[in-house]
């Protein structure tokens, strides 16, 4: 009943540091919760931003992978295509780009397959902008681009209209 105990306040702890943008405490607090086995998928997507802002690349694609598969498992559509999503955007960083569009594949299948209509789909888009671009003719991605920030601004998602603006 002990270690319940403390992993309730590490989740509680954690989440708290989450949404104060504190990446370190945040990373720690998911870290040693998640050794009990007691996090959701949300938790599990918690774990891997929190993992990527503090550095932590492995332990981010590790937390994604398995916040994507617990989301599928769990019907959740939405979240286990955006940690697809990520997760291939975290792979391109790193040059890894045959497990990137692996992972891009499997989140358009994912929504594809479940008929989604989400902001996920715009995220979709981004690599295939930026795909675009080394060809010589800025006007294809420009296009995906403006199409980026037309679902951002349906979703209301400030990420996505970053990525759509920067594009």
């Amino acid at each position: 009943m002990g270690d319940d105990i403390a992993v309730d306040h590490r989740l509680v702890a954690a989440r708290k540091s989450f949404g104060d943008l504190a990446w370190g405490d945040a990373y720690a607090n998911l870290a040693m919760a998640d050794r009990s086995g007691a996090l959701t998928s949300e938790d599990l997507e918690r774990l891997a931003i929190a993992a990527h802002l503090h550095g932590r690349p492995d332990d981010a694609a590790s937390a994604w992978s398995r916040a994507h598969v617990e989301a599928v498992r769990g019907g959740e559509v939405g979240r286990a295509a955006r940690c697809a999503i990520w997760l291939g955007m975290a792979l391109v960083q790193r040059g890894e780009m045959a497990q990137a569009s692996g992972w891009f594949g499997r989140a358009t299948r994912l929504i594809e397959e479940a008929g989604y209509d989400g902001v996920e789909r715009g995220y979709l888009f981004v690599p295939q902008a930026l795909e675009a671009l080394p060809e010589g003719d800025a006007a294809p991605a420009l296009g995906i681009f403006d199409r980026v920030a037309t679902i951002a601004d349906r979703f209301g998602d400030p990420d996505l209209m970053a990525l759509g603006r920067l594009g």
